[in-house]
């Protein structure tokens, strides 16, 4: 709470105004983040359940996306809107199985949907880079790049039922 006032004091000193609704939004929202972040580094929020966890979370972040890109379609828009609706209540009830305390509930889904967003951002820049030249175009990718070797470690640490060596590479030799 006092990290609200101190940036709201220094946003006000710096003579921008006061601020904005969205601001707040998004203070909160980094807020809830990194309490999501340390709460499940510590094993207090179940952030991730398993594997299938998370790729229920990268499912409902790709259909979002695909209801960006097809905003303009009268056809697809519902169906990708309507996939991801289900996609995140399935979802909201594996969180809320693991995290029956609502607080933790709702750091957990916002933790874990940032964090994937994140991801396919980042996975997205690696591989299809956009930019005016090439030296832009590498500038992303690296980017990219550096967000996954931050991003997928820390995935990894915040899921809690991560399978074991031996049956990755016993899957790797069959």
């Amino acid at each position: 709470m006092a990290l609200t006032f101190i940036s709201a004091g220094a946003h006000a000193a710096a003579g921008a105004g006061p601020i904005s609704p969205t601001e707040w939004f998004i203070l909160g929202w980094l807020i809830m983040l990194s309490m999501g972040i340390a709460l499940g580094l510590r094993g207090r929020v179940v952030v991730f359940r398993d594997a299938a966890d998370f790729g229920w979370v990268l499912a409902v972040a790709a259909l979002l996306l695909g209801a960006l890109v097809f905003s303009n379609s009268r056809l697809l828009l519902p169906i990708f809107l309507g996939s991801a609706g289900v996609a995140l209540l399935g979802l909201s009830l594996r969180t809320a199985v693991d995290n029956p305390s609502p607080w933790r509930f709702v750091i957990a889904l916002v933790t874990k949907l940032t964090l994937s967003v994140l991801l396919i951002g980042a996975l997205k820049d690696m591989l299809n880079p956009t930019g005016e030249s090439a030296g832009e175009r590498e500038r992303k990718r690296q980017s990219g790049m550096l967000w996954l070797v931050v991003l997928v470690p820390l995935v990894w640490r915040l899921t809690r039922d991560k399978p074991s060596f031996e049956n990755l590479t016993r899957r790797a030799m069959s």
